[in-house]
């Protein structure tokens, strides 16, 4: 009876849970379908006109392309972490000038007081 009244009040939990990750999923897996389709129209257009080592070049040029998204993106997902959680950066010991008061700020402040038990 424990056990099963338990179980009911996890899966009220987590179904709502599994639901938005399956969503997350697809949509993610939708995008990634669009971006890969798209690449492969591109090379089809150019790509059949291009000589061996004009392909090379094109390669290289995508590759630094890349290199510059993801070196931009991680930049992005750490001022993102650091704005959440200031006080986890090692680098920033200074104070913000001004508090700012918000659910989000709240929520972010009782999920770091949370792992910090």
């Amino acid at each position: 009876m424990i056990i099963k009244s338990i179980s009911n009040r996890l899966d009220a939990i987590i179904s709502p849970i599994q639901s938005e990750l399956r969503l997350a999923q697809e949509q993610t897996y939708e995008r990634i379908q669009k971006v890969i389709d798209k690449a492969e129209k591109d090379i089809t257009k150019e790509g059949r006109f291009l000589a061996p080592e004009q392909r090379l070049q094109k390669a290289i040029k995508e590759l630094e392309k890349a290199e510059e998204q993801m070196l931009s993106a991680l930049g992005s997902i750490i001022k993102a972490l650091w704005y959440i959680a200031p006080k986890e950066n090692p680098f920033i010991d200074v104070k913000p000038i001004k508090d700012i008061k918000g659910s989000a700020i709240s929520q972010a402040k009782n999920t770091i007081a949370k792992h910090k038990l």
